[in-house]
C-alpha cells in the first residue's frame, strides 16, 4: 500500500501518541518487574538478620518520633503505605456523614486490611502525626524508607522548614489522570475521548485537548518530584538505621527501579490521552460529515 495515496492518514498527534503509550507501557513494565525481583528476592530472604535489622530500625525511629501506636502490623496488607493526617479527616468525616459507607466499613473490617488498620488508627494513634500501614510479611527496608521518607513532608511543626515544593506536591489535590496508580490506564482515555467529542462538538481550536495534556503533564513531573524526594529521604533514613554502602547501592537500584515505573506509567497515560482525543474528535467531525450528506 502507497500510503500517500490513500484519503486516510494518521494524524502527527496519534503517531505521537502512540508512541508514548507504547515505549510508556513497556518501560513501566520493565521497572515494575527489576523493582518487585529484588523486593521479593529481600522478602524471601526471612533469614537475613542485616534485613530485619535495618527494618526493625526504621520502625523504632518512627515511633519515637510519631507515636508508639502509629505505626501498625497489617496481615494481608500486601505492601506498606504512608497515611496521612488528610486521610483520616476524610475518613472519619465519610463514616459521619455516608451511612452506606460506614455500614460497608463496618460489615468488612475484618476482611478488609485497609479498612481494619485505619479503625484501628483512629482509636489508638495519634491523628495529628502522620502513620504507617504495613504487611509483617514485607522485610523490604527500601520500600519500608520510601514510604516513611514521604511523612517527612506531611504538615508537621518539624517539617515546616522542609522543601515548600516538595510539601506542595504531597498536600496536591487529587490527580485527574490518576498518574500514580495503574487505573490511570483507564481513565486517561476515557478523559481524553471525552475532550476530543467535546472539542469536536464545539469546533474548538484544540485549546481544551491541550489544556488536558498540559494538565497530565504537569500533573506527572509533580508526582515524579514527590516519589524522587520520598526515596532521597528514605535512604536517609536507611543509613541513620545503621545501613552500610553495599546496603545502600542495592536500595538505591530498587528505589530507581520504582521512580522509573512511575516516571514510563506517567507517559503511557499522557500517550492515551492525545491518541484518545484525537480519536474523540475526528469520530465526531466524521458524524457531522454523515449528518450532512443526508
Amino acid at each position: 500500500m502507497i500510503l500517500y495515496k490513500t484519503k486516510y492518514y494518521v494524524s502527527k498527534e496519534a503517531i505521537v501518541g502512540t508512541g508514548l503509550a507504547l515505549s510508556g507501557l513497556t518501560g513501566s513494565i520493565i521497572s515494575a518487574v527489576d523493582y518487585m525481583k529484588t523486593a521479593k528476592r529481600i522478602s524471601e530472604d526471612k533469614n537475613n538478620k542485616e534485613t530485619k535489622r535495618l527494618r526493625d530500625g526504621l520502625v523504632k525511629n518512627f515511633k519515637k518520633k510519631n507515636g508508639e501506636n502509629n505505626i501498625i502490623e497489617a496481615p494481608d496488607y500486601g505492601n506498606a503505605a504512608a497515611i496521612s493526617m488528610n486521610y483520616f479527616e476524610n475518613f472519619i468525616k465519610k463514616m459521619e456523614t455516608n451511612k452506606d459507607f460506614r455500614e460497608k466499613v463496618e460489615k468488612e473490617a475484618e476482611t478488609n486490611p485497609e479498612f481494619k488498620a485505619s479503625l484501628y488508627l483512629i482509636s489508638h494513634a495519634d491523628l495529628t502525626r502522620p502513620c504507617i500501614v504495613y504487611d509483617p510479611k514485607l522485610f523490604d527496608p527500601a520500600t519500608m524508607s520510601h514510604e516513611i521518607g514521604h511523612t517527612e513532608y506531611y504538615e508537621t511543626k518539624e517539617n515546616k522548614d522542609k522543601n515548600k515544593l516538595v510539601k506542595f506536591t504531597h498536600r496536591y489535590p487529587p490527580h485527574i489522570s490518576d498518574a500514580d496508580n495503574q487505573s490511570g490506564l483507564i481513565t486517561a482515555p476515557i478523559l481524553g475521548g471525552i475532550t476530543g467529542v467535546v472539542q469536536g462538538i464545539s469546533n474548538g481550536p484544540g485549546k481544551l485537548k491541550n489544556g488536558l495534556i498540559t494538565y497530565s503533564s504537569i500533573d506527572a513531573i509533580l508526582l515524579m518530584i514527590r516519589e524522587l524526594a520520598a526515596s532521597k529521604r528514605g535512604l536517609e533514613l536507611l543509613k541513620e538505621a545503621g545501613a552500610t554502602e553495599d546496603d545502600l547501592k542495592v536500595f538505591r537500584k530498587m528505589l530507581l527501579s520504582a521512580a522509573g515505573s512511575y516516571f514510563f506509567n506517567n507517559l503511557s497515560i499522557i500517550g492515551l490521552e492525545l491518541v484518545s482525543a484525537k480519536t474523540g474528535s475526528w469520530v465526531v467531525n466524521k458524524l457531522k460529515k454523515l449528518i450532512k450528506r443526508k
